[in-house]
């Protein structure tokens, strides 16, 4: 994989410009970012690692910097135009290039979490909101840590013309779909609009039965046959799944 570094610090400032957050007289940006890649490519992020996450932290600064310049109008007419200082969520940059298992091979994406503080007025301490958000160099949205198991017990497989995309399934529910900035997928399947952005959801029985809920607009097939809407069906494996008549997905054993 080759990096292009610069694109990856501009896709960064400019998210930070892009995504500020305004609370009373003043406003913040991000402050914590997540550089996600494949496993497969962890060797070759290892390898310039330090030097992405020392140039992140400057591009940042010399973004935050030009953010806080007052424009021409600011200096002209101060008083129809008054400077809101914009500020970081915490008191530092923190960036972390992370592996998660569905990005695919040969790409970056970023994720990036805001922290907004807010003083409360009893006892002058911080309340944090976390906000999550999603940008591109890719898009993908990454949820906070759930309880899984380390063992996957299924396998879900989606090939498209971007590529070859491999879910392995270590949760007890997961959910499947397009996704988007305010919706939070497991498996993130490409296919257009057709494709809901939840589309179904999977999930494993306490008898370790598989189960599906078909929770999308254009519909999902199972082995040929429409799944009921919004309603658990069982699900025998191998399982060939058709979502919108358009993105087929095969579900199997992880031990098969």
């Amino acid at each position: 994989m080759n990096v292009d570094l610069s694109k990856v610090l501009q896709a960064l400032v400019q998210h930070m410009a892009e995504n500020r957050v305004r609370m009373y007289n003043r406003t913040y940006v991000h402050a914590w970012f997540e550089i996600l890649y494949n496993e497969s490519d962890r060797d070759e992020i290892r390898d310039f690692e330090p030097f992405l996450i020392r140039q992140a932290k400057e591009a940042l600064d010399d973004g935050l910097a030009r953010l806080n310049r007052p424009s021409w109008r600011q200096k002209l007419f101060p008083q129809w135009f008054p400077r809101l200082s914009v500020e970081r969520t915490q008191d530092f940059w923190r960036v972390d290039p992370l592996p998660h298992p569905n990005i695919p091979m040969g790409k970056l994406e970023i994720h990036h979490r805001v922290r907004v503080g807010s003083e409360t007025a009893r006892s002058g301490e911080l309340t944090e909101v976390v906000l999550l958000r999603t940008e591109t160099v890719g898009t993908t949205v990454v949820a906070p840590p759930q309880a899984s198991s380390s063992r996957a017990f299924a396998v879900l497989t989606c090939e498209t013309s971007e590529g070859k995309h491999v879910w392995r399934m270590n949760k007890e529910e997961a959910t499947v779909g397009r996704g988007g900035l305010t919706e939070w997928v497991d498996m993130k399947v490409p296919g257009g609009d057709e494709v809901s952005r939840r589309h179904f959801r999977i999930r494993r029985t306490r008898e370790g039965k598989l189960e599906l809920r078909d929770e999308s607009t254009n519909g999902t097939a199972v082995n040929g046959e429409p799944a009921p809407k919004q309603s658990w069906m069982a699900l025998t494996l191998p399982a060939a799944l058709l979502l919108a008549g358009k993105v087929r997905i095969q579900v199997e054993d992880a031990c098969s």
